[in-house]
């Protein structure tokens, strides 16, 4: 059984066409969903230009928190212009594991092997 959620906050703050969300507290696997579905939820409503998502005030994260700032800067490729602030150097370490196993992933082809 899963223990609790820990502290989690996102925080908006809007300057012309810029949305910057800020993160508080923890963002793992219990808190990863619902750190994508602020951001979608904000991006869809509002459509900024650009999407700042600051990560000054995480205390912590692991590789599920990593993959959901991946799969958001993903996700929003073409849709607006993505900056990750303030991430600590193991979150930013986190993130390009996990944005370079989705891209080995992406060479892959049906049976295992390398396209191209």
């Amino acid at each position: 059984m899963p223990g609790p959620v820990p502290p989690f906050l996102v925080e908006l703050d809007w300057d012309n066409t810029t949305a910057t969300v800020t993160v508080h507290g923890v963002v793992d696997s219990r808190t990863a969903v619902a750190l994508i579905g602020h951001v979608f939820e904000i991006v869809g409503a509002s459509r900024p230009e650009c999407l700042v998502l600051d990560l000054h005030h995480v205390s912590s994260a692991d590789m599920a928190g990593a993959a959901a700032v991946g799969a958001i800067q993903a996700a929003l490729d073409g849709e607006c212009m993505v900056i990750i602030r303030g991430s600590q150097p193991e979150m930013r370490r986190l993130i390009e594991i996990t944005q370079w196993c989705a891209d080995w992933l992406e060479r892959q082809g049906p049976t295992g092997t390398a396209i191209g």
